[in-house]
């Protein structure tokens, strides 16, 4: 993304010998308290502990940290960036543990994207996962049964979406993407550590990534750490989140590219990180392999060739072997309203689509199918064609 040096004086955001603001405005003080030892010591003390809750000349009126507090320091912040890197996108979060907020003002500076963090609490806090069994952290109450959790994480991702409004409350749209989110690697007593399967690993992430694709949702997912050991995990208080491990790595990256990944197939599945167009629907179904992706292209994507304006589908092997003793992929692409080609790379096909004239009309989509070998060569075979999203 590039490197910007800023502040080139070095100039101090500390007053010398100032004494702390907020000592200043009572909120602590000093005080004089005698240990075990009979020695007097001096220790901070909370006075106001409220303070931040209130507004100093208008105490009736209650705070709201994003709108109040958050806020114009993000405006005031992203100024500042946007002296050295005008076209910087930023990404921003309420309060991780508190309430969920987002508010942002018609004149508040655009490019920013709600990058809110979101985690199944229970299968993070308690190192475990069940299909049939989770805690809704919301009610505090026990959720039983695979279609009621996937409801409940449904409910709270799809909240997290609709979180933007202006200071007098009413929606806006900014783009959101799921900022943070992942599972603990160690669940369940390392036993995936002692076997090598990782299959329950997967099948969580395959409902979180389920999900996602359902409410068009973009995440980044927690965490890459490269020195990643079973033993001490990511090398911070013992968690152990991260998608690769040296202690999995068993064969050199050149020679398979997937060594030290665990869960690889929870999240690396097919989707298409580039849209030339508006996404209108994205399935897929990890039993069969079955992959759906419907866009309604953009006035570039007619340009059959200009790979600068092609819709893109990352199709990894992994879902598409033959075997699991034989390294050969195959999978069928079928595509309606459009034109494709691919590439293969390393550990993966990129499918490139263009949309054809037939797809000019209004409301007209292009739909992008991804069959796994002998499910046959026409897409409507395993899904009909919707001409409404």
């Amino acid at each position: 993304t590039g490197r910007y040096r800023a502040n080139r004086g070095g100039v101090s955001a500390w007053t010398d010998g100032a004494e702390d603001v907020w000592r200043q405005h009572g909120v602590w003080e000093l005080v004089e308290v005698q240990g075990s030892d009979g020695k007097v010591e001096r220790e901070p003390r909370l006075l106001q502990p409220d303070y931040f809750c209130r507004f100093p000349f208008h105490p009736t009126e209650q705070v709201q940290f994003f709108r109040d507090y958050l806020r114009p320091f993000m405006v005031l912040y992203i100024s500042k960036i946007r002296a050295v890197m005008p076209h910087a996108i930023l990404f921003a979060e309420g309060d991780g543990f508190g309430e969920k907020e987002f508010v942002w003002d018609d004149q508040d500076p655009g490019g920013i994207v709600n990058a809110s963090h979101w985690y199944d609490g229970y299968t993070l806090f308690s190192a475990s996962y069940s299909a049939s069994f989770s805690v809704d952290v919301t009610s505090r109450r026990p959720v039983f049964g695979s279609k009621r959790i996937c409801a409940m994480h449904t409910r709270d991702l799809r909240a997290i979406a609709d979180l933007p409004q202006t200071l007098s409350g009413e929606k806006i749209t900014i783009p959101t993407l799921i900022g943070e989110f992942g599972i603990p690697m160690n669940m369940n007593g390392k036993r995936a550590f002692k076997t090598g399967d990782f299959r329950l690993h997967e099948r969580a992430l395959s409902m979180y990534y389920d999900i996602f694709d359902a409410l068009q949702l973009h995440s980044t997912q927690w965490n890459y750490c490269a020195d990643n050991s079973n033993e001490w995990g990511d090398n911070w208080n013992l968690e152990d989140l991260s998608l690769f491990s040296r202690d999995q790595q068993t064969r050199d990256h050149t020679l398979d590219i997937n060594s030290g990944g665990r869960g690889v197939l929870g999240f690396c599945r097919p989707f298409a990180p580039v849209v030339c167009g508006e996404p209108r629907r994205t399935l897929f179904k990890d039993k069969t392999k079955f992959f759906e992706h419907e866009y309604r292209p953009n006035a570039r994507n007619f340009e059959f060739g200009n790979f600068a304006h092609a819709t893109e589908i990352f199709v990894p092997d992994g879902h598409y072997l033959l075997s699991s003793e034989i390294s050969v992929v195959q999978f069928d692409v079928v595509v309606e309203g459009g034109r494709f080609t691919k590439r293969q790379l390393p550990g993966r096909h990129v499918v490139y689509v263009w949309a054809d004239p037939s797809a000019c009309a209004p409301q007209a989509t292009v739909r992008v199918c991804i069959l796994p070998a002998g499910f046959g060569s026409s897409a409507a075979q395993v899904s009909p064609k919707r001409t409404k999203p």
